[in-house]
């Protein structure tokens, strides 16, 4: 069976080749930050997070309207 083939680190600005998301330094990284809650992301944060969006639906950022349709998905 064909192995994957190289890609790069999914980490800003990482030139490393691998062949899962992201490269061994940046997956112990990932390891070590915590879960969504953990960080400070809590109910709270979600419901001022969906008012943002609702209120900046027509906002010219792509990426926030983009961001918002996932929401409503």
């Amino acid at each position: 069976m064909p192995s994957k083939p190289l890609k790069t680190c999914l980490h800003s600005r990482c030139p490393t080749l691998t062949r899962v998301t992201y490269c061994p330094l940046h997956q112990q990284y990932d390891r070590e930050r915590g879960s969504s809650t953990q960080r400070g992301y809590d109910a709270k944060w979600g419901k001022a997070r969906i008012g943002f969006l609702r209120k900046h639906i027509h906002s010219a950022n792509i990426a926030l309207i983009k961001a918002y349709s996932l929401v409503l998905q």
